[in-house]
């Protein structure tokens, strides 16, 4: 790893709905190069090696390709945490870089309200 600085990633001021691969719907604000697929979706990396992570459609229309960074090697050490509803049981989920946060045994932490999810995601310790 080179020992070169990271610029902060412009400030999000796009409003946007993110439909994941897994079938995710997420609400979230984006760059101009993640709106257009040019940067990753969880840490604005627009390094080589973006990988297909849905489309994001804005809120005057037009769908994107949107790009995220291999499972697991976001750069800068960037964590993103957003809250992703599950239609399959009606629970939400905290999901950070994509993947859900999960308890001692592995098992997703389920939340019965978005609001309870939404404090969570804003812990730094992921509701531990």
């Amino acid at each position: 790893m080179s020992d070169t600085t990271i610029p902060a990633p412009p400030e999000p001021t796009i409003p946007v709905r993110w439909n994941t691969p897994d079938g995710a719907t997420l609400q979230q604000l984006v760059t101009e190069p993640q709106l257009h697929g040019e940067a990753c979706m969880l840490c604005h990396s627009t390094r080589p090696g973006l990988e297909d992570a849905g489309h994001v459609y804005g809120e005057v229309g037009g769908g994107w390709r949107a790009e995220a960074c291999p499972a697991g090697e976001c750069e800068g050490g960037g964590v993103s945490r957003t809250v992703k509803y599950d239609r399959r049981d009606g629970g939400y989920l905290v999901m950070e870089n994509g993947r859900p946060l999960t308890d001692e045994h592995g098992r997703p932490l389920r939340f019965e309200d978005h609001q309870r999810a939404e404090e969570v995601a804003k812990r730094r310790d992921g509701g531990r």
